[in-house]
């Protein structure tokens, strides 16, 4: 009888570990912490949807899905959910660039082609840089450089002499294009026709060319920029300069209707000017001359980052940023508040704005400060939907719903447009800026909550219940009404809200240059230095050191200092033309992250700041001596 009793007592042992081993293998879990398709397929049992999969209630799981070992006999508190479009196990099904309408499409079988997001980033319309050294136009990776036209309009070595033209034949023999001329006159000549000028876009200056115009009316309009600044530039801005050999520490700017003053944090005037535009140029036609330039703008949570690399006084215009780098006056990184109501900048400049304007260079300056935005042809195929519910459901033309009038060109001339625009670049024929909300997937981001939607429809029905991760405890919890970063099951939430002890990649051997910019913002540049090794050695602007060991909760990033309390904290990171722009909230040490952006502004004990650091392609940006300085 004892023998039984053992021989039960052990076997309930054994089924009561089996179910526990069972249990700690949950696919729901093991498979919902991998984040890309190679990650997924490569574990046992797991397998890529190309939508979040759905779960017999209804609600949205992770991409990264598994079954159970033995289907038939699934684990305690597995959900059974189906995978609506491309599920692999095997390899991850590849895309492709269609290079006529630049759109990704299914390469086929599944192990062809690449990931969706890879080929995404790929994906666009052909651009080249000229290179300086033969004066030739090189295709260059997406988001440098410009069309090929425009590209080898502007790459024309500036020492080259125009082509000979025929010298006279001899007498009744052919001339240089073999058609005999008069006994002893000349032969025809390869000039271009009397009185025939364009416009040269490097040199601003009038050339002699077929097909051109006559030199008076090529001269009146040849390199003549207008007046008038950008509306959506007009700010305080606080930032930094970027190209090789760099003024360390923070800089100051402020861009009003008629003025632009640039100065160091210490009130030193670097240039004092006004901004004028020609074709996709941004001039600062400053106290020292003429700077032409280029430019480019985006946002992040709470400030929009302007990138202004500015050529040498009275040259020509930088050929790309990345030759900016090299070869200019400056390059500039500088954020703007977006909202006044949580962000404010109190600059150091007024002095400096008062003061008189001594422009040295204006022969290049149309003065047309008041004249309307110059009229467009709109070829935006979404601007045809009326609404946000059509808008949106519109995939082909990859159209997105603004919550005000999108602006066309924002950094060009600009030009307003309606509330539906692509976010593709070649169907927009611009790029667009909209200065309130934008979704090309819910229009409830985009509207008051609980408004009547287009065309009468009802508002958003009772939200369901999600959860969101507890950096501080690694712990999931039940989600408020209106917190952000929640997630759609207790399931998905624990399978993220673990502890990593890793430096994510985009972060790993990188120096940062940053501003604090919260509310009671201390001023001056401040160093972030992140190693491969969970290292974090963070320098303020008076130099003082601290490091953290860095771990990552969920979508949090804790930061260990040696001693006292951890801090979580939330982040964004988006790829400007010269830098990485990084937005990073601080919650109070020892205690929860900031629940948004905004709030971590006015929040006491709450930090945020404002980074840049080098793309990792560009070799000609190195921002090591921030750190030795």
């Amino acid at each position: 009888m004892v023998a039984v009793s053992s021989l039960v007592a052990s076997l309930s042992l054994f089924l009561l570990l089996l179910s526990a081993v069972v249990a700690i293998e949950d696919p729901n879990a093991h498979c919902a912490q991998h984040l890309s398709c190679k990650e997924c397929v490569a574990i046992n049992n797991c397998g890529w949807c190309g939508k979040p999969v759905i779960y017999e209630d209804g609600t949205n799981g992770p991409f990264c899905a598994g079954y159970p070992g033995d289907p038939a006999n699934p684990p305690p508190g597995f959900k059974a959910w189906t995978c609506p479009v491309d599920y692999q196990n095997d390899k991850c099904l590849g895309y492709m660039c269609n290079k006529e309408s630049f759109q990704c499409e299914s390469a086929g079988p599944a192990g062809g082609g690449v990931e969706l997001q890879e080929c995404q980033e790929m994906c666009f319309p052909p651009t080249y840089e000229c290179n300086e050294d033969t004066y030739t136009c090189e295709q260059v990776k997406p988001g440098f450089g410009t069309d090929k036209p425009n590209c080898e309009a502007n790459c024309v070595d500036p020492n080259s002499s125009p082509a000979p033209s025929g010298s006279p034949g001899p007498s009744g023999s052919p001339g240089p294009s073999a058609s005999p001329g008069p006994s002893g006159s000349p032969g025809p000549s390869n000039s271009p026709a009397p009185d025939s000028y364009v416009c040269d876009a490097k040199s601003l200056t009038c050339k002699p060319a077929d097909g051109g115009m006559p030199k008076f009316d090529c001269e009146e309009g040849c390199g003549k920029a207008t007046n008038s600044t950008p509306p959506h530039l007009i700010g305080d801005y606080r930032g930094f300069q970027v190209q090789n050999g760099y003024i360390i520490g923070e800089f100051q700017a402020s861009i009003t209707e008629d003025t632009v003053v640039i100065a160091t944090v210490d009130g030193d005037l670097w240039e004092k000017g006004t901004i004028s535009t020609l074709n996709d140029e941004l001039w600062l036609v400053g106290q020292q001359g003429t700077y032409r330039g280029v430019s480019a703008y985006n946002e992040l949570p709470q400030v929009a980052v302007f990138t202004w690399a500015l050529g040498i006084p009275g040259g020509s215009v930088p050929s790309s940023f990345k030759s900016a780098m090299k070869n200019s006056t400056a390059v500039f990184v500088l954020a703007r508040c977006i909202s006044p109501d949580t962000c404010s900048f109190n600059l150091n400049l007024p002095s400096l704005l008062a003061a008189s304007l001594n422009i040295k260079d204006i022969s290049l300056v149309k003065r047309d400060i008041d004249s309307p935005a110059p009229s467009a042809n709109i070829t935006d195929p979404c601007t045809t939907h009326p609404d946000c519910s059509e808008c949106i459901a519109d995939k082909e033309n990859a159209c997105g719903w603004c919550s005000e009038n999108i602006i066309y060109d924002p950094s060009g001339s600009p030009v307003d447009g309606l509330n539906c625009a692509s976010v593709n670049v070649t169907l927009a024929g611009s790029n667009i800026f909209c200065k309130g909300s934008f979704s090309i997937e819910d229009c409830s981001a985009v509207q008051p909550s609980g408004s009547p939607g287009p065309s009468g429809s009802p508002g958003p029905s009772e939200p369901p219940i999600e959860y969101l991760c507890d950096p501080k405890s690694a712990t999931c919890k039940m989600a408020l009404e209106g917190e952000k970063g929640t997630l759609p099951t207790k399931e998905t939430c624990e399978a993220q809200c673990v502890v990593i002890d890793d430096i994510p990649p985009m972060l790993k051997n990188t120096v940062w240059r940053g501003l604090e910019i919260n509310n009671d913002y201390t001023e001056g540049e401040w160093v972030a230095q992140f190693d491969d090794n969970l290292l974090l050695t963070i320098y303020d602007p008076s130099e003082y050191m601290t490091e953290y060991k860095v771990s990552q909760v969920g979508r949090y990033l804790r930061l260990m200092p040696a001693s006292g309390d951890a801090v979580q904290t939330i982040w964004q990171i988006s790829l400007g033309p010269v830098t990485k722009n990084f937005v990073w909230a601080w919650g109070e040490p020892g205690y929860n992250p900031p629940s948004d952006f905004g709030g971590a502004m006015s929040t006491p004990n709450q930090k945020e700041y404002f980074y840049v650091s080098c793309l990792d392609s560009d070799s000609a940006c190195d921002f090591t001596p921030s750190v030795f300085h």
